[in-house]
């Protein structure tokens, strides 16, 4: 700070020099902290809807992928990329953290990992519950989850699956079903807070009651559970012992 001028040195004792002192009575604010970093918007160009925003766009190849979904880049405008669903993806985005409380890549992600194919739903009985393992995140397991309570069962959802009563254990396909069918209407969807799962934006709290009813139910993706749901074919009780059972109640229970 003395060869900047900002500190005199005299007789071992350092004080503030004319420059010092003209900082510490400024009014200036200074920070290290940076400044929202500029985010671009990838958008569909075919309804114009946002798919998403990242912080970056990878320059490898005019492919994206974004949730497991391939896009091509077909233009830019400024910060905007426009994106047309297709295509062999082998670059991704780099995202901005904003909120992330296990988002169905990474449910995935972990379910090959554990060695879980698609089409096997893997479930975990201790004492009266049931750990039904869906690996599709938190917000369709709270989409699900509300349709569940609305048969009368308690259904709390997790970021990797949904708990229930151990009682249904001889049911799960057919619930699993019955909850993606309910959700067949969206009215339904308004109920799930949304807005506890998902970054909806800075301005979501200053609607009014009914806006923020459509606004949660924009963010049910109801083709993409019935996909998820439809290619099941079994239902497998993993026995508590085992080391994949160990394994799910580490996921659920961290």
């Amino acid at each position: 700070m003395t060869s900047q001028g900002l500190l005199d040195r005299r007789n071992e004792i350092f004080q503030p020099a004319s420059e010092g002192w003209t900082f510490i009575q400024s009014s200036r604010i200074y920070a290290n902290i940076e400044s929202q970093p500029a985010e671009i918007e990838l958008l569909d160009v075919e309804t114009g809807k946002l798919i998403a925003t990242a912080a970056s766009l990878g320059s490898e190849g005019n492919t994206v992928r974004l949730a497991g979904k391939s896009y091509d880049v077909v233009g830019t405008e400024g910060k905007r990329v426009k994106l047309r669903a297709a295509g062999d993806a082998t670059a991704t985005p780099s995202y901005q953290a904003r909120s992330l409380p296990y988002a169905f890549d990474v449910g995935i992600a972990v379910a090959r990992r554990l060695g879980v194919p698609d089409n096997r739903i893997v479930a975990v009985i201790t004492d009266d519950k049931m750990f039904v393992m869906t690996w599709i995140g938190m917000l369709n397991n709270a989409f699900l989850a509300e349709a569940a309570r609305q048969d009368g069962l308690k259904c709390k959802p997790l970021p990797f699956g949904l708990c229930l009563p151990a009682d249904q254990s001889s049911s799960v396909q057919a619930v699993l079903q019955k909850c993606v069918a309910r959700l067949a209407d969206s009215v339904l969807a308004r109920q799930v807070p949304v807005e506890r799962h998902a970054d909806v934006g800075p301005y979501f709290q200053n609607f009014s009651d009914s806006v923020q009813k459509f606004a949660r139910q924009d963010w049910l993706d109801h083709e993409f559970l019935k996909r998820w749901v439809d290619q099941i074919s079994e239902v497998v009780f993993v026995p508590l012992t085992s080391d994949l059972a160990q394994d799910i109640l580490a996921v659920i229970k961290p």
